[in-house]
């Protein structure tokens, strides 16, 4: 993967998209990320643009049910779609939710977006407004049987968020989140090994899903059906570096990228994993919509 260690104030992009892009609050980019933008730019009828919702398009909140994606970064995706991008919204998220939050519309005259909710299982496209999915892993109805008893009995005070695909113990509301975090990693993977499951750590929060399935293998399948010339992809969790993997190896095979993080505001939620290896950084969720209708700017601006 990209070393952030390269990155500096390059203008490759294009000089004139440099000043909007230190705006949107990036400081740097890599010579392979500024390639990336370039080809998003020059061909964007080839481009594919990723992003993660939660942290992402949405800022992180206390209660995962009130998450809204930030407007501004709906109308640039809109915008991008809507100049000949393919968008793809991949998320750990219900398919479902995301369309309703994000009200995405659907029919003759919508701009293309496709939703690949709980890490590609479901999909959603704008154009047939039809949602595949299929049923939840049987396992998974055991786990909500038995992991809600194991929390209460820790009194970290954890919330339960269930997917229906998967289920999420949230620590962000607790008094101490890390503290808590660390005090039910253990049972809880050891409750996941038990019923052949996956624990996913995140930013305050642990995600018990099947194991098999991941953003990255959801993506190459969304490619598969769809072959782009370059990729953008947004994230800012451990759940993303799978997509961050898989754009390494379609650079070493010529084929551009650009891979943006999405930074939280403190430090203490940073996820050096995924801040070390991406092309840009920029500041959460607006920096990400300020990032996305840059490059919309730059798509209408290059048009004949």
């Amino acid at each position: 993967m990209t070393s952030t260690s390269s990155l500096r104030p390059v203008r490759t992009p294009d000089e004139e998209l440099w000043p909007a892009l230190r705006k949107a609050g990036t400081t740097g980019i890599t010579p392979a990320g500024a390639e990336g933008l370039r080809a998003l730019l020059d061909r964007p009828e080839e481009a594919v643009v990723a992003v993660d919702f939660d942290g992402t398009l949405a800022p992180i909140v206390t209660d995962p049910a009130a998450a809204r994606p930030l407007p501004q970064a709906l109308t640039a995706l809109v915008t991008l779609a809507r100049h000949g991008m393919r968008v793809v919204i991949a998320t750990g998220r219900p398919a479902g939710y995301v369309v309703a939050a994000a009200a995405l519309r659907t029919g003759a005259g919508a701009p293309r977006i496709t939703v690949l909710g709980h890490y590609g299982l479901q999909r959603w496209d704008s154009a047939t407004g039809r949602l595949r999915t299929p049923a939840p892993h049987p396992a998974i109805d055991r786990l909500r049987r038995q992991l809600r008893p194991l929390v209460a009995r820790h009194g970290t005070g954890a919330r339960i968020e269930d997917k229906a695909h998967s289920i999420c113990v949230h620590t962000r509301g607790c008094p101490d989140p890390g503290a808590a975090l660390r005090l039910l990693a253990p049972p809880v993977r050891a409750l996941a090994d038990d019923l052949g499951l996956r624990v996913e750590a995140g930013r305050r929060v642990l995600e018990v899903r099947p194991d098999g399935v991941d953003k990255a293998t959801a993506l190459t399948g969304f490619l598969a059906e769809r072959p782009a010339h370059a990729v953008l992809y947004a994230g800012d969790d451990l759940a993303d570096l799978p997509v961050l993997r898989l754009l390494a190896r379609r650079r070493a095979q010529g084929r551009p990228a650009a891979t943006v993080y999405s930074a939280p505001a403190g430090p203490d939620e940073a996820v050096p994993e995924l801040r070390d290896h991406c092309d840009l950084r920029v500041p959460g969720p607006a920096g990400v919509a300020a990032l996305l209708a840059v490059l919309g700017r730059g798509v209408v601006d290059r048009r004949p």
